[in-house]
């Protein structure tokens, strides 16, 4: 996945690029947010929420992984609270 957002990221032509997963569905204001808090704070990378459904159910041991628990991010050694991996909507 690095190599083809790298090689979007090196063909872009404007000031932001922003990506999103294949099986992600975006809200109203997005990229919108995103865009207003970049520019508000000056941050050079931004990255949404993401909120988990399933069409199916999923097997328990998902469910008891908490895999999918955003209000609970997996702790790591290097672990600040936030997690990266929970936001893939990103604006560089």
């Amino acid at each position: 996945m690095s190599r083809g957002r790298n090689a979007a990221i090196d063909n872009a032509v404007g000031d932001i690029v922003c990506f999103i997963d294949d099986d992600e569905l975006v809200g109203v204001n997005w990229p919108g947010g995103l865009i207003d808090v970049m520019t508000r704070t000056g941050a050079a990378l931004t990255g949404g929420p993401v909120d988990t459904t399933f069409a199916l159910a999923p097997p328990s041991w998902v469910v008891d992984g908490g895999f999918f628990n955003r209000d609970n991010p997996r702790k790591t050694p290097w672990s600040t609270g936030y997690e990266p991996e929970t936001s893939p909507s990103t604006l560089i």
